[in-house]
């Protein structure tokens, strides 16, 4: 007979190396394809200069030439550069190295210039790229009232009825990093129709699918008529199914909030949900593992708890002695309260949360 203690060290053995090399392909994913779509859809009018700027930013990072470097080089052009060239500049450095592209100069230069009111004389294409770098700023008041003036703006033209939906998409993804909720039920009802009607290309290509839903639960916006519809399209079309872990668990949060069971619809999709958290070919993180086991909580599923201790508590356990506890905690401890309201002692896990470090932790 295989023991609990054996179970966990086999999946863990089993899945821990593979994870560790995809987390961070998993960070930049989103921002590859953003990335992508601007240089594809929206284009950059840029001259012999420009270029070279750019062929400059990306040699430096191939060479790993300080950033400090790069930053100054780029920043003793900026005067020459217009508001295509310095979205295309941001764009290369963004690429290579977005974790810190709000600590250059450059960005902390261009955005003063959007303060000072360049955003008022941009073009749609140029506007929602700045509202995608916006959101590098993480929530803090500037960034907010920041994104307060460019959704009323949106909402004023109208630019939401006849723009792409990866256009909002990239708009929701700057809303929700900049921690501003959408209160306009114009902007969310466009949202929503945008979700119910580009529903089957959302979900083939998910990374845009979950920036509307992070939104609508931020936004507090969780219709009955469109969880129904958006219930019936996935449970007919079965593409769900074929979705990212990360995406099955992000609906699972938004039907949740919304105080929304439909049992076929999730007795369809829990058994993929177990599936794919022991599937070494899917990047599972413990937030969204602990989005899926909130969400069957809050709406009172009586789930199978014999999955539930051969599957979701053994990669649990699996990843706990390398979580980030500082960054993380709140999330651990829902997740323990999420598995005993399903009826599991996640003993463990709660050994993790009342140890000493996570007491200096909740204490500062």
């Amino acid at each position: 007979m295989i023991t609990y203690r054996l179970q966990l060290k086999m999946v863990g053995q089993h899945l821990l190396l593979f994870r560790q090399k995809s987390h961070t392909a998993h960070l930049y994913r989103k921002t590859k394809k953003i990335l992508n779509y601007f240089e594809e859809s929206h284009g950059y009018k840029i001259d012999s200069h420009v270029a070279d700027l750019r062929s400059v930013i990306s040699s430096g990072f191939s060479e790993n030439i300080p950033h400090s470097k790069l930053d100054m080089i780029a920043c003793s052009q900026i005067k020459l550069l217009d508001t295509s060239a310095m979205l295309s500049v941001l764009n290369t450095w963004e690429h290579y190295s977005p974790n810190s592209l709000n600590k250059t100069i450059f960005y902390q230069a261009f955005l003063k210039l959007v303060r000072k009111g360049l955003w008022k004389t941009l073009c749609w294409n140029h506007l929602v790229q700045t509202i995608h770098f916006v959101g590098y700023l993480n929530g803090d008041e500037d960034s907010k009232a920041l994104m307060i003036l460019f959704l009323h703006a949106i909402e004023e033209s109208n630019k939401l009825s006849t723009s792409h939906y990866k256009d909002v998409c990239i708009i929701c993804e700057a809303a929700f990093r900049t921690a501003t909720g959408i209160s306009s039920p114009k902007t969310l009802e466009r949202i929503s129709f945008l979700l119910r009607e580009k529903n089957a290309d959302l979900t083939k290509d998910s990374v845009w699918l979950v920036m509307i839903i992070k939104i609508l639960v931020f936004s507090k916006w969780h219709k009955i008529e469109l969880m129904e519809h958006l219930a019936s399209s996935w449970l007919s079309s079965g593409l769900l199914k074929n979705a990212p872990l990360t995406a099955q668990c992000y609906v699972f949060s938004l039907f949740g909030h919304a105080s929304y069971k439909d049992e076929d619809f999730f007795r369809s999709l829990i058994p993929v949900v177990e599936r794919n958290i022991t599937n070494p070919s899917q990047i599972v993180r413990i937030k969204d593992v602990s989005m899926y086991l909130w969400a069957l909580s809050t709406l009172g599923f009586t789930v199978d708890l014999t999955n539930m201790r051969k599957i979701v508590l053994p990669y649990l356990n699996s990843q706990i002695n390398d979580y980030n506890l500082s960054d993380g905690l709140g999330t651990l401890i829902k997740t323990c309260l999420s598995l005993w309201m399903l009826g599991i002692y996640p003993d463990h896990l709660l050994e993790a949360c009342l140890n000493v470090k996570s007491y200096n932790i909740l204490n500062g």
